[in-house]
């Protein structure tokens, strides 16, 4: 059985310093790559976009990564929380722009404005819940009097002894015992 070349390039007998690069299953995270990424999305660059630049590892790699590893995951979420504040900003700033009335505005421009500012608001919601999310709070006071309900207790125990005893017998359907 023959054995094929692993790649196409060996093949086609393309010389090593040419082909590129193998591709790991596992990426290196170095301290520079890792503050790179928070870095990008403490400043509202969703983390996508920067592991889509070049020598950066995969976006579901990275997320891997930063859920295995407790002390990133802590460092990630910190950065969401400042990305929230940045984008606070932007959302005023995007509203500012695009005022209904000015000559320049169109009403696509007011829409996409909309779109842009509803987006980093959801967004702020779901990273940083605490300061942004919309939350209910909803109060229950109820009282209940036991009393009432330890006083039929008692007195279900205290009519206990109003039963018969004895024997139960089976009656056939003309009365008599058998």
């Amino acid at each position: 059985m023959e054995k094929k070349p692993r790649h196409q390039f060996i093949e086609l007998g393309i010389p090593g310093w040419l082909q590129p690069p193998k591709q790991t299953t596992s990426p290196v995270y170095t301290e520079w790559t890792i503050d790179h990424i928070l870095d990008n999305l403490s400043r509202g660059i969703p983390v996508v976009r920067t592991c889509d630049e070049p020598n950066m590892p995969d976006y579901a790699a990275f997320l891997r990564h930063v859920h295995r590893n407790p002390e990133l995951k802590e460092r990630y979420y910190e950065a969401q929380a400042i990305a929230t504040e940045v984008m606070a900003s932007q959302v005023l700033s995007i509203a500012d722009q695009n005022e209904p009335g000015k000559d320049n505005t169109i009403p696509e421009d007011v829409q996409r404005s909309k779109l842009r500012i509803d987006s980093r608001l959801f967004l702020m919601r779901v990273w940083n819940k605490p300061r942004y999310a919309d939350t209910k709070t909803v109060d229950v006071n109820h009282n209940i009097n036991l009393n009432e309900a330890m006083a039929e207790a008692q007195a279900r125990i205290m009519n206990r002894n109003n039963y018969i005893e004895g024997e139960a017998t089976v009656v056939n359907s003309d009365g008599a015992a058998d």
